[in-house]
């Protein structure tokens, strides 16, 4: 073979190691890319980093839904376990209540019969439910803490948080649906969180106790007076004081202080009114 057949040969392989080269360099970066949009999968660090963020941010809510519930428990107690108060309620009052009972007559001409209002567990459930879900966002402060950090938060706008209370054995069970989506921006990357269900338990045995001592107090209307012994041993036996104000001619204002329930050191309190005739 002469030398400048052996030139070519030499070329030849050199532009085949090229092609090659960067044929497998492509591959390389195309691998590498594939491996960024799936939000570090393969990076123990960053999954690390990932899962911190998750648990901070869960607990930023959790602690803000454990928070809106007990000011929920607070509040409502003291509009008779409402947030929005039903049509039967005072209504000139610096902060109306409910009327746990009334003479019928005021609805239907029926003085014989008495019309008991007390709230159900179901409507209390309720009333705490749309409390959170109404103030719960005050609380969040729209995560500004987070977007300091450098964190997006978007709601799903589109589906609202919806809440619901559930009463067990001796507690309040909170469960919230809050859809967001976390993305923390970098130079390099994006990664995302999905985050939805929340969940917060708290006691409510006392709370049972003033809403049974309630009910009982209200179904005295049928003495067509306040029969104070009706009520006065269960109210002793469970360190609840009973306050009554004479609003006017023929409506009473019920004030319930169990003195053993306190939230975060606030008295809880629970009032409602009754009408005789």
């Amino acid at each position: 073979m002469n030398k400048k057949a052996q030139i070519a040969l030499f070329l030849i392989a050199g532009i085949v190691l090229f092609i090659i080269f960067v044929f497998l360099s492509a591959i390389k970066q195309q691998s590498n890319t594939t491996n960024g949009l799936n939000s570090n999968q393969n990076n123990p660090i960053e999954i690390q980093a990932q899962f911190h963020t998750e648990s901070k941010l869960t607990g930023y809510i959790d602690s803000c839904l454990k928070q809106t519930t007990e000011q929920a428990i607070l509040s409502n107690g003291l509009h008779g376990g409402y947030f929005n108060l039903p049509k039967e309620s005072t209504s000139d009052l610096q902060e109306n209540i409910p009327y746990y009972s009334q003479n019928n007559n005021v609805l239907n001409n029926n003085p014989q019969k008495i019309n008991f209002l007390y709230p159900s567990d179901e409507i209390l459930l309720k009333q705490i439910s749309s409390y959170v879900d109404s103030l719960l966002p005050i609380c969040l402060n729209n995560f500004i803490q987070f977007k300091e950090q450098g964190y997006l938060i978007k709601i799903n706008q589109q589906m609202p948080s919806t809440t619901n209370a559930i009463f067990s054995a001796d507690g309040l069970i909170i469960k919230t649906n809050l859809p967001i989506t976390i993305t923390k921006e970098s130079t390099k990357e994006s990664a995302q969180i999905q985050l939805a269900n929340f969940m917060v338990e708290l006691p409510a045995k006392d709370l049972h106790t003033n809403f049974k001592l309630a009910k009982i107090i209200a179904e005295t209307m049928e003495q067509k007076e306040i029969c104070y012994t009706c009520f006065s041993k269960i109210a002793e036996q469970n360190n609840i004081s009973v306050n009554i104000i004479h609003l006017q001619n023929n409506v009473y204002l019920f004030e319930l202080i169990n003195t053993d329930y306190k939230i975060n050191d606030e008295q809880y309190k629970l009032r409602f009114g009754v009408k005789y005739e």
